[in-house]
């Protein structure tokens, strides 16, 4: 019950896909910077630019693809939290 009214009418489902989606991008994200070492800094840029593209099309209609914990808060702090309909 806490939960819910800390968080108003944003669905918990939605939290977790924004914690998961973060988390996977900073992991294979720091996987690509890792092996930049060894094969170049282009190895670093598109691997992160794909990592990104391919989080925020599987997160973006479960929490709005934002990836980034302030833009998230400051939209349900503003009240302008993306409500996707469960299906």
């Amino acid at each position: 019950e806490k939960m819910s009214n800390l968080l108003g009418d944003v669905p918990v489902y939605s939290i977790v896909a924004e914690f998961v989606g973060t988390f996977l991008y900073q992991f294979i994200g720091g996987g690509c910077d890792a092996n930049s070492v060894s094969t170049g800094l282009a190895t670093a840029a598109i691997g992160n630019g794909l990592c990104l593209a391919a989080i925020m099309y599987a997160t973006a209609g479960i929490s709005g693809g934002h990836l980034n914990p302030a833009v998230s808060t400051a939209f349900v702090v503003t009240g302008r939290s993306v409500q996707i309909p469960a299906s």
